[in-house]
């Protein structure tokens, strides 16, 4: 139970900058706990865990030649005894050591890196929606699903992945349009279409973000792709809901918009698994499934 606590917080610092407080609430210990842990992991993870020094908030000192996982309780220059907590985080330029290493004599094996399991990145979510200041929220599949439409219509930046049968995937970005979860995409042609034809298994990103933790919005869609041509209804569904797109370039042109015929194809997307993220609700990891 212990290593796998330990391996938790070593995910976390992966993450970014924790006080003992925030990986208190991210993995659900007392904080207490939490120095002990912290003392394990600056030993075994020698010269790969930092930890940005507590500092006095009164006069700035620093506590740089601090080795213990505790915060101080006063300065000692000025008696103060409001002092910033200090915070810790991976140093990716070293390295992690393997947490069997614990003798610092011995030769432990060296870990490339830390794969984080879903309940274990469930966990982080969590912990970062309550830093935030927020209560996690669990929509049901009827209000999951309205979010992620309410996201989809207001149509932002996309892209589509594809992979054929040489392994080596592909990444557009479109345009879309949607009823609903379903995405269209209409497209001339191009190396996404002859990977649909050899598999039909996409995957769709789309998000925001102003670069803070509150603002981030986006789902990840994994599902079916379908191409029809211009002989066909599904087509005719298609250019109907790319109508403002199409009246746009009448009024850029002073022309109507020109389709020669049997160039443009039209790409259906069928979600069969999403996951949605809109931290600022409180929302994060949703998982929807067909």
């Amino acid at each position: 139970m212990t290593k796998t606590i330990r391996k938790e917080i070593i995910e976390l610092l992966c993450t970014g900058e924790w006080t003992t407080k925030d990986i208190s609430q991210a993995v659900h210990i007392p904080q207490k706990e939490v120095y002990t842990h912290l003392k394990h992991i600056l030993r075994s993870l020698r010269g790969t865990l930092g930890i940005k020094p507590p500092e006095c908030l009164a006069c700035g000192f620093k506590f740089t030649k601090r080795k213990t996982a505790h915060s101080p309780s006063r300065c000692p220059l000025c008696k103060s005894e409001h002092i910033k907590e200090p915070k810790y985080f991976y140093n990716k330029s070293e390295g992690i050591k393997n947490e069997k290493d614990d003798n610092p004599k011995g030769g432990g094996q060296t870990m490339s890196a830390i794969e984080v399991t879903e309940e274990q990145r469930d966990k982080m979510v969590e912990g970062m929606i309550k830093m935030l200041g927020l209560e996690r929220k669990h929509p049901s599949k009827k209000e999951l699903e309205e979010e992620i439409i309410d996201y989809l219509n207001k149509k932002h930046p996309c892209s589509l992945g594809t992979c054929g049968k040489d392994g080596i995937p592909r990444i557009s970005m479109v345009d879309y349009k949607n009823d609903g979860l379903t995405l269209y995409i209409m497209t001339e042609g191009g190396a996404k279409l002859k990977n649909i034809r050899e598999n039909n298994n996409v995957a769709v990103g789309i998000g925001t973000s102003t670069q803070t933790m509150r603002s981030v919005r986006g789902v990840n869609i994994w599902g079916t792709a379908d191409i029809f041509y211009d002989d066909s209804p599904e087509f005719a569904k298609g250019i109907e809901l790319f109508k403002p797109f199409l009246e746009d370039i009448e009024k850029m042109t002073g022309k109507p918009a020109q389709l020669p015929p049997g160039v443009m194809k039209l790409i259906r997307v069928t979600p069969k698994k999403m996951v949605y993220f809109h931290y600022n609700k409180g929302i994060g990891n949703a998982l929807w499934e067909a």
